[in-house]
């Protein structure tokens, strides 16, 4: 658990980790600036806890890779996120669920084979989401549930999400189409 207790102002880093079998989280990081990058790894997490979990949360996530998960993948609200170059993959839930955030969702080679959708967005998001590969989720490619959605969503490789790629509801606005 990573909390705001660490110093205003400093950074935590995590880098290189390997976590397997877990009851609940991997990561739980509230009111920090994280950078987590190089190759951390996530292999199963039990009782519907999601692997990295990330509350006002401020910086990147590179380079994970999270699999077998019995609840969502990762989890962001309220925060200010760049996540690039993860693989999210075989999720119970959302590989990736963003809610009242800011993010960069960039050139993730798997948002894929999720029993839900490979990206939820609810509440007031924005952004980009683009140059990913969101495929074989038994739900949405993405799912975006809000009207205070308005975010570009270009540019990603999708096909195979049973029923769709794309659901946009309640007045959710993606400016590009996904490809």
């Amino acid at each position: 658990y990573l909390a705001d207790a660490v110093a205003d102002g400093a950074v935590v880093e995590v880098r290189d980790n390997s976590f397997d079998t877990l009851a609940a989280s991997a990561v739980y990081a509230a009111g920090i600036e994280l950078q987590m990058e190089g190759a951390n790894t996530i292999d199963g997490v039990d009782n519907g806890h999601a692997a990295v979990a990330l509350d006002t949360v401020t910086g990147t996530v590179s380079g994970l890779t999270v699999a077998n998960g019995s609840g969502p993948g990762l989890t962001a609200v309220g925060s200010d996120l760049t996540i690039t170059g993860c693989e999210l993959v075989g999720s119970a839930s959302h590989n990736l669920d963003l809610r009242d955030s800011t993010i960069q969702v960039l050139d993730n080679p798997a948002l894929s084979q999720g029993s839900s959708a490979g990206i939820r967005l609810g509440g007031v998001v924005q952004g980009v989401i683009t140059g990913n590969t969101i495929q074989d989720n038994a739900a949405y490619g993405i799912h975006c549930d809000s009207a205070d959605v308005v975010l570009d969503a270009c540019d990603n490789t999708m096909g195979g999400n049973t029923p769709a790629d794309l659901y946009a509801e309640n007045g959710c606005v993606l400016a590009c189409s996904v490809q």
